[in-house]
C-alpha cells in the first residue's frame, strides 16, 4: 500500500482535500467551537439535540450523521473505535 505524505498527494476533489485539512486540524466550525469565540452561542446538536456538537460527535456519535455516512456508504466500523481525537 502506497503511502501519502501531505493531503495535497491525495488523488481526489479540492473541496475533498480541504475537508480532511479542517477535520486534521479540527477547526471545522463545530457548535462548541464557534460558541468558544461568541458568547451565548448554543453548543448543542441541530441534528440529533444532544447537548454538545463536538467535531467527533459531528463525524461518529451522531445518529443523523452516522445514518447519512451510511446512505453514503461508509462502513460504520471505522467509527466503532474509541476516539479521543480526529486524528490519531
Amino acid at each position: 500500500m502506497a503511502r501519502i505524505g501531505s493531503i495535497g498527494e491525495l488523488d481526489t476533489l479540492p473541496k475533498t482535500s480541504v475537508f480532511v485539512w479542517r477535520v486534521g486540524y479540527e477547526i471545522l466550525p463545530t457548535n462548541v467551537k464557534i460558541a468558544s469565540i461568541r458568547n451565548g452561542f448554543n453548543e448543542s446538536c441541530p441534528r440529533c439535540g444532544a447537548n454538545i456538537e463536538t467535531l467527533l460527535h459531528a463525524l461518529c456519535e451522531c445518529a443523523t450523521s452516522r445514518e447519512v455516512l451510511t446512505i453514503g456508504g461508509w462502513d460504520l466500523s471505522n467509527n466503532e473505535k474509541p476516539y479521543d481525537k480526529c486524528i490519531n
